[in-house]
């Protein structure tokens, strides 16, 4: 019970900084790349890893991909910051990169059975990047606020498809702005 508790106003904490740091972002007080960092920092100062097991809450879902998402994209912008000064480090981050991006695919398919496919919206977004072009996926979670997932990943695109929660055709993300800036 004082776990359950504890973990639920670290959720709590987390949600309030994201919201913050999302307003920064919209504001243009941060950057793309010092919205990452920040979140990164913050998740580790969290010091609560993600669970392994089946998701039991929307908001430990929640958590959890974004967990694996931030550590992700942190560690793209650490190894394209050292792709000429240190490629073998750079090549180590790369591989946390694809790690953290299969945990965040298994958190995805976790969070989508725990709601039972319902309240979720899905759709190929139109996205400037042509590595991404006709590839990304949206995942809206309509009944929660800035509950919005990406993914590429071949056998959840299926079971959305299968649950028929996959529109046809090519649709603005939700998030135009955040996912047509570049890094920097």
């Amino acid at each position: 019970m004082l776990k359950e508790k504890l973990q639920n106003r670290i959720y709590e904490q987390f949600f309030e900084q994201r919201r913050i740091l999302i307003k920064r972002l919209e504001a243009n007080e941060l950057t793309k790349s010092e919205y990452v960092e920040e979140t990164y920092a913050f998740i580790k100062s969290l010091n609560m890893e993600p669970s392994n097991g089946p998701v039991t809450s929307i908001e430990e879902g929640l958590y959890n991909y974004q967990y694996y998402n931030m550590l992700a994209k942190y560690y793209r912008q650490e190894a394209q910051a050292l792709k000429y000064k240190d490629p073998f480090k750079a090549k180590d981050y790369r591989d946390l990169v694809e790690k953290y991006y299969k945990n965040k695919d298994s958190v995805t398919v976790k969070l989508l059975e725990y709601l039972e496919y319902k309240g979720v919206e899905s759709y190929y977004v139109h996205i400037k990047s042509r590595n991404l072009r006709g590839r990304l996926i949206e995942i809206v979670l309509t009944d929660y606020d800035l509950a919005v997932l990406h993914t590429m990943n071949d056998h959840i695109i299926k079971k959305l498809k299968k649950n028929n929660v996959l529109r046809k055709g090519q649709h603005k993300s939700v998030i135009d702005d955040y996912i047509n800036t570049k890094y920097y």
